[in-house]
Protein backbone atom coordinates (compact mmCIF):
# COMPACT_ATOMS: atom_id res chain seq x y z
CA UNK A 1 0.00 0.00 0.00
CA UNK A 2 1.27 3.60 -0.77
CA UNK A 3 2.30 5.83 2.16
CA UNK A 4 1.14 9.00 2.33
CA UNK A 5 4.60 10.54 1.16
CA UNK A 6 4.29 8.20 -1.54
CA UNK A 7 1.31 10.47 -2.73
CA UNK A 8 3.59 13.64 -2.70
CA UNK A 9 6.48 12.11 -5.08
CA UNK A 10 5.26 12.84 -7.93
CA UNK A 11 5.58 16.52 -7.48
CA UNK A 12 8.66 16.12 -5.86
CA UNK A 13 10.20 14.66 -8.83
CA UNK A 14 9.63 17.29 -11.85
CA UNK A 15 7.60 20.34 -12.82
CA UNK A 16 7.66 22.72 -11.25
CA UNK A 17 10.61 24.63 -9.24
CA UNK A 18 11.71 25.86 -7.47
CA UNK A 19 10.16 23.66 -4.46
CA UNK A 20 10.02 22.71 -0.92
CA UNK A 21 9.52 19.51 0.55
CA UNK A 22 8.46 20.49 4.58
CA UNK A 23 9.58 17.40 6.66
CA UNK A 24 9.02 16.32 9.84
CA UNK A 25 8.74 12.63 11.86
CA UNK A 26 6.16 10.87 9.91
CA UNK A 27 8.93 10.87 7.11
CA UNK A 28 11.58 8.31 6.57
CA UNK A 29 15.64 9.34 5.32
CA UNK A 30 14.82 7.09 2.33
CA UNK A 31 11.74 9.50 0.95
CA UNK A 32 13.79 12.33 1.49
CA UNK A 33 16.59 10.74 -1.01
CA UNK A 34 13.98 10.19 -3.90
CA UNK A 35 13.04 13.80 -3.86
CA UNK A 36 14.80 15.00 -7.41
CA UNK A 37 17.56 18.27 -7.94
CA UNK A 38 15.58 21.43 -7.78
CA UNK A 39 13.72 20.22 -4.23
CA UNK A 40 14.95 22.07 -1.20
CA UNK A 41 14.36 20.88 2.51
CA UNK A 42 13.05 21.94 5.69
CA UNK A 43 12.91 19.45 8.15
CA UNK A 44 13.01 19.51 11.83
CA UNK A 45 14.42 16.20 12.29
CA UNK A 46 18.20 16.34 11.66
CA UNK A 47 18.36 12.91 10.29
CA UNK A 48 15.79 14.09 7.59
CA UNK A 49 18.25 17.24 6.95
CA UNK A 50 21.30 15.00 6.48
CA UNK A 51 19.62 12.69 4.14
CA UNK A 52 18.47 15.41 1.85
CA UNK A 53 21.78 16.91 1.99
CA UNK A 54 23.81 13.45 1.22
CA UNK A 55 21.54 13.53 -1.92
CA UNK A 56 22.84 16.98 -2.89
CA UNK A 57 19.75 18.82 -1.88
CA UNK A 58 19.61 22.52 -0.39
CA UNK A 59 18.72 20.80 3.02
CA UNK A 60 17.89 23.06 6.16
CA UNK A 61 17.52 21.80 9.88
CA UNK A 62 15.51 24.29 12.17
CA UNK A 63 12.61 24.22 13.84
CA UNK A 64 10.34 25.19 11.44
CA UNK A 65 12.02 28.90 11.42
CA UNK A 66 11.32 29.71 7.29
CA UNK A 67 12.65 33.20 7.67
CA UNK A 68 15.53 32.90 5.59
CA UNK A 69 13.09 32.44 2.12
CA UNK A 70 12.03 35.48 0.69
CA UNK A 71 8.16 35.78 0.05
CA UNK A 72 6.44 34.60 -3.01
CA UNK A 73 10.07 32.17 -3.53
CA UNK A 74 8.42 28.77 -4.53
CA UNK A 75 6.12 27.21 -6.98
CA UNK A 76 5.60 24.29 -5.13
CA UNK A 77 5.07 23.67 -1.93
CA UNK A 78 4.84 19.84 -0.72
CA UNK A 79 4.19 18.85 3.37
CA UNK A 80 3.43 15.63 4.40
CA UNK A 81 1.14 16.83 7.53
CA UNK A 82 2.65 16.42 11.16
CA UNK A 83 0.93 15.07 14.03
CA UNK A 84 1.01 18.12 16.27
CA UNK A 85 -1.56 21.08 15.19
CA UNK A 86 0.08 24.20 16.41
CA UNK A 87 2.92 22.80 14.24
CA UNK A 88 0.77 22.11 10.97
CA UNK A 89 -0.77 25.40 11.34
CA UNK A 90 2.72 27.58 11.75
CA UNK A 91 3.61 25.40 8.39
CA UNK A 92 0.51 26.20 6.31
CA UNK A 93 0.71 29.85 7.87
CA UNK A 94 4.14 30.11 6.51
CA UNK A 95 3.57 28.19 2.88
CA UNK A 96 0.56 31.09 2.31
CA UNK A 97 3.60 34.12 2.45
CA UNK A 98 6.39 31.58 0.83
CA UNK A 99 4.30 30.61 -2.17
CA UNK A 100 4.36 32.52 -5.53
CA UNK A 101 0.73 34.12 -7.15
CA UNK A 102 0.07 30.63 -8.73
CA UNK A 103 1.96 28.38 -6.71
CA UNK A 104 0.37 25.25 -5.50
CA UNK A 105 0.39 23.70 -1.90
CA UNK A 106 0.07 19.84 -1.92
CA UNK A 107 -0.73 18.51 1.12
CA UNK A 108 -1.00 14.16 1.98
CA UNK A 109 -1.89 12.59 5.03
CA UNK A 110 -4.99 10.48 6.37
CA UNK A 111 -8.39 11.77 7.57
CA UNK A 112 -7.97 11.08 10.78
CA UNK A 113 -4.80 13.26 11.00
CA UNK A 114 -7.37 16.24 10.00
CA UNK A 115 -6.16 16.77 6.16
CA UNK A 116 -10.20 17.79 4.93
CA UNK A 117 -9.69 20.36 7.90
CA UNK A 118 -5.77 21.38 6.99
CA UNK A 119 -6.83 21.59 3.41
CA UNK A 120 -9.77 23.85 4.31
CA UNK A 121 -7.51 26.05 6.41
CA UNK A 122 -4.99 26.36 3.80
CA UNK A 123 -7.64 27.27 0.88
CA UNK A 124 -8.28 29.85 3.26
CA UNK A 125 -5.14 31.36 3.59
CA UNK A 126 -4.38 31.09 0.07
CA UNK A 127 -7.78 31.76 -1.73
CA UNK A 128 -7.79 28.78 -3.71
CA UNK A 129 -10.51 25.67 -3.87
CA UNK A 130 -8.80 22.71 -2.35
CA UNK A 131 -8.70 19.66 -4.75
CA UNK A 132 -8.65 16.89 -2.39
CA UNK A 133 -8.48 12.86 -4.04
CA UNK A 134 -8.37 9.85 -1.90
CA UNK A 135 -5.80 7.05 -2.90
CA UNK A 136 -6.46 4.08 -0.62
CA UNK A 137 -6.37 5.42 3.39
CA UNK A 138 -4.75 8.49 2.77
CA UNK A 139 -5.38 11.80 0.91
CA UNK A 140 -3.68 14.36 -1.28
CA UNK A 141 -4.72 17.86 -1.36
CA UNK A 142 -3.66 20.54 -4.10
CA UNK A 143 -4.18 24.22 -3.35
CA UNK A 144 -3.39 26.68 -5.70
CA UNK A 145 -2.59 30.03 -4.35
CA UNK A 146 -4.65 32.52 -6.55
CA UNK A 147 -4.30 36.30 -7.08
CA UNK A 148 -0.91 38.47 -5.84
CA UNK A 149 -1.88 38.34 -2.16
CA UNK A 150 0.15 39.38 0.56
CA UNK A 151 -1.77 37.35 3.75
CA UNK A 152 -0.59 37.72 6.95
CA UNK A 153 0.91 34.71 8.34
CA UNK A 154 -1.54 34.66 11.51
CA UNK A 155 -0.49 31.93 14.25
CA UNK A 156 3.00 31.61 13.11
CA UNK A 157 4.39 34.43 16.01
CA UNK A 158 2.81 31.70 18.83
CA UNK A 159 4.51 29.32 17.91
CA UNK A 160 7.66 30.35 17.77
CA UNK A 161 6.83 31.77 21.42
CA UNK A 162 8.27 29.22 24.04
CA UNK A 163 5.64 27.84 26.74
CA UNK A 164 7.25 27.63 30.31
CA UNK A 165 7.29 24.89 32.56
CA UNK A 166 7.40 25.42 36.58
CA UNK A 167 9.62 22.71 38.32
CA UNK A 168 9.51 24.28 41.70
CA UNK A 169 9.55 27.51 43.73
CA UNK A 170 12.59 28.38 41.90
CA UNK A 171 12.78 26.92 38.91
CA UNK A 172 11.25 27.27 35.21
CA UNK A 173 11.71 25.52 32.11
CA UNK A 174 11.76 26.31 28.89
CA UNK A 175 9.28 24.18 25.96
CA UNK A 176 7.63 24.18 22.94
CA UNK A 177 4.34 22.91 21.31
CA UNK A 178 4.80 19.38 19.74
CA UNK A 179 7.72 18.39 22.48
CA UNK A 180 7.00 15.63 24.13
CA UNK A 181 5.62 17.15 28.18
CA UNK A 182 5.32 20.64 26.46
CA UNK A 183 3.04 21.70 28.96
CA UNK A 184 4.11 19.62 32.12
CA UNK A 185 6.61 17.28 33.51
CA UNK A 186 5.45 14.28 33.07
CA UNK A 187 5.30 11.68 35.51
CA UNK A 188 8.00 9.08 33.89
CA UNK A 189 10.49 11.79 33.75
CA UNK A 190 9.64 12.99 36.79
CA UNK A 191 10.38 9.50 38.46
CA UNK A 192 13.50 9.13 36.90
CA UNK A 193 14.51 12.31 37.95
CA UNK A 194 13.54 11.36 41.81
CA UNK A 195 15.57 8.28 41.67
CA UNK A 196 18.97 9.98 40.45
CA UNK A 197 20.39 10.39 44.18
CA UNK A 198 20.65 6.77 44.40
CA UNK A 199 21.36 5.74 41.00
CA UNK A 200 24.12 8.06 41.79
CA UNK A 201 25.84 6.09 44.32
CA UNK A 202 27.06 3.35 41.96
CA UNK A 203 29.69 5.98 41.38
CA UNK A 204 32.77 6.64 43.64
CA UNK A 205 33.43 10.29 42.65
CA UNK A 206 31.68 13.50 41.47
CA UNK A 207 33.91 13.69 38.02
CA UNK A 208 30.92 10.79 36.62
CA UNK A 209 29.62 11.49 33.03
CA UNK A 210 26.34 11.47 31.99
CA UNK A 211 24.44 11.09 28.20
CA UNK A 212 20.89 12.73 28.60
CA UNK A 213 20.11 10.44 25.32
CA UNK A 214 16.46 12.06 23.86
CA UNK A 215 17.02 15.23 26.03
CA UNK A 216 13.90 17.05 24.94
CA UNK A 217 13.55 20.40 26.49
CA UNK A 218 16.58 19.08 29.10
CA UNK A 219 14.58 18.42 32.35
CA UNK A 220 16.65 15.26 32.73
CA UNK A 221 20.06 17.36 31.91
CA UNK A 222 18.74 19.54 34.96
CA UNK A 223 18.61 17.12 37.42
CA UNK A 224 21.88 15.10 36.10
CA UNK A 225 23.32 18.73 37.19
CA UNK A 226 22.07 18.62 40.38
CA UNK A 227 22.83 14.48 41.20
CA UNK A 228 26.33 15.78 40.52
CA UNK A 229 27.24 14.32 37.14
CA UNK A 230 30.11 16.45 36.31
CA UNK A 231 30.31 16.28 32.37
CA UNK A 232 26.64 15.94 31.04
CA UNK A 233 26.48 15.73 26.62
CA UNK A 234 22.20 16.27 26.33
CA UNK A 235 21.18 14.95 22.91
CA UNK A 236 18.32 14.78 20.76
CA UNK A 237 17.14 15.16 17.24
CA UNK A 238 14.41 17.17 17.51
CA UNK A 239 15.05 21.01 16.23
CA UNK A 240 12.55 22.12 18.63
CA UNK A 241 14.25 20.60 21.37
CA UNK A 242 17.58 21.40 20.94
CA UNK A 243 16.28 24.86 20.77
CA UNK A 244 14.52 24.72 23.88
CA UNK A 245 17.31 22.75 25.95
CA UNK A 246 20.15 25.03 24.88
CA UNK A 247 17.76 27.77 26.21
CA UNK A 248 17.26 26.23 29.56
CA UNK A 249 21.12 24.70 29.86
CA UNK A 250 22.22 28.74 29.49
CA UNK A 251 19.40 30.08 31.11
CA UNK A 252 20.05 28.15 34.19
CA UNK A 253 23.71 28.04 33.77
CA UNK A 254 24.10 24.62 33.86
CA UNK A 255 27.59 23.09 32.62
CA UNK A 256 26.57 20.33 29.83
CA UNK A 257 27.14 20.47 26.18
CA UNK A 258 23.72 20.60 23.51
CA UNK A 259 24.19 18.28 20.52
CA UNK A 260 21.71 18.04 17.77
CA UNK A 261 21.91 13.74 16.93
CA UNK A 262 20.23 11.24 15.17
CA UNK A 263 20.05 8.91 18.58
CA UNK A 264 23.85 9.90 19.35
CA UNK A 265 24.86 8.45 16.16
CA UNK A 266 28.00 10.80 15.74
CA UNK A 267 29.01 11.30 19.26
CA UNK A 268 32.22 9.34 19.96
CA UNK A 269 32.33 10.05 23.68
CA UNK A 270 31.44 7.40 26.20
CA UNK A 271 30.04 7.68 29.72
CA UNK A 272 29.69 6.79 33.03
CA UNK A 273 25.90 6.45 32.49
CA UNK A 274 23.68 7.30 30.52
CA UNK A 275 19.78 8.49 31.15
CA UNK A 276 16.82 8.25 28.71
CA UNK A 277 12.97 8.31 28.48
CA UNK A 278 13.53 7.13 24.83
CA UNK A 279 9.94 6.99 22.73
CA UNK A 280 7.96 4.46 21.33
CA UNK A 281 6.03 6.93 18.40
CA UNK A 282 7.61 8.37 15.33
CA UNK A 283 5.10 10.93 14.65
CA UNK A 284 1.58 8.69 14.29
CA UNK A 285 2.84 5.29 14.63
CA UNK A 286 4.16 3.21 17.29
CA UNK A 287 7.59 1.98 16.16
CA UNK A 288 8.81 -0.70 18.72
CA UNK A 289 12.52 -0.87 16.91
CA UNK A 290 12.80 2.78 18.82
CA UNK A 291 13.44 1.01 21.75
CA UNK A 292 16.32 -1.46 20.82
CA UNK A 293 17.53 1.07 19.50
CA UNK A 294 17.92 3.26 22.03
CA UNK A 295 19.73 0.63 24.34
CA UNK A 296 21.67 -0.21 21.50
CA UNK A 297 23.30 3.42 21.96
CA UNK A 298 23.10 3.38 25.21
CA UNK A 299 25.56 -0.04 25.17
CA UNK A 300 27.42 1.51 23.13
CA UNK A 301 27.79 4.52 24.37
CA UNK A 302 28.51 3.51 27.94
CA UNK A 303 31.77 2.97 29.35
CA UNK A 304 32.80 -0.60 29.91
CA UNK A 305 31.86 -0.60 34.09
CA UNK A 306 28.88 2.22 32.84
CA UNK A 307 25.30 2.11 33.90
CA UNK A 308 21.85 3.14 32.11
CA UNK A 309 19.20 4.39 33.74
CA UNK A 310 15.83 4.36 31.22
CA UNK A 311 11.95 5.05 32.10
CA UNK A 312 9.37 3.80 29.83
CA UNK A 313 5.63 2.21 30.44
CA UNK A 314 4.95 -0.51 31.74
CA UNK A 315 4.09 -2.14 28.66
CA UNK A 316 7.16 -1.41 26.64
CA UNK A 317 8.66 -4.30 26.91
CA UNK A 318 12.44 -3.13 26.84
CA UNK A 319 13.68 -5.52 29.58
CA UNK A 320 13.42 -8.06 26.27
CA UNK A 321 15.30 -5.64 24.03
CA UNK A 322 17.94 -5.09 26.74
CA UNK A 323 18.99 -8.95 27.23
CA UNK A 324 21.04 -8.67 24.23
CA UNK A 325 23.35 -5.60 25.39
CA UNK A 326 23.35 -6.30 28.89
CA UNK A 327 23.73 -9.07 31.53
CA UNK A 328 22.37 -6.76 33.97
CA UNK A 329 18.72 -5.78 33.69
CA UNK A 330 16.96 -4.76 36.77
CA UNK A 331 13.55 -3.06 37.26
CA UNK A 332 14.00 -1.19 40.55
CA UNK A 333 10.92 0.60 40.71
CA UNK A 334 6.91 0.87 39.30
CA UNK A 335 4.60 3.43 39.77
CA UNK A 336 1.98 5.12 38.06
CA UNK A 337 2.34 2.77 35.38
CA UNK A 338 5.97 3.22 34.35
CA UNK A 339 8.72 1.00 35.12
CA UNK A 340 12.53 2.30 35.87
CA UNK A 341 14.89 -0.01 34.52
CA UNK A 342 18.37 0.21 35.11
CA UNK A 343 21.21 -1.57 32.96
CA UNK A 344 24.69 -2.63 33.68
CA UNK A 345 27.21 -5.08 32.81
CA UNK A 346 27.38 -4.67 29.21
CA UNK A 347 27.65 -7.20 26.54
CA UNK A 348 30.45 -7.21 23.85
CA UNK A 349 29.27 -7.64 20.59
Amino acid sequence: MQSAFALLQTYLTGGATPRLLVADENIDASDIASAATGTQVLSNRFELAEAGKNAGLDSCFNDFDFSDYAEAQFALIGYRLSKERPVVEHILAECARLLKPGGTLVLSGGKREGIKRYASIAGTRLAGTPLIRKHGNWYIAQIEKTGDQQLTPGGASTYREPLTITVDEKTTLYSKAGLFGATKIDPGSAMLAEYLPVFFRHFDHHSASALDLGCGYGYLTLFAARAGFSRIIATDNCAAAIEMCRRNVDTLGIDAQVVADDCARRIAQTFDAVLCNPPFHRGFKADTQLIERFVATAAARLENRGRALFIVNEFIALERAAQGYFATVEVVRREQGFKLVELAAKKNR
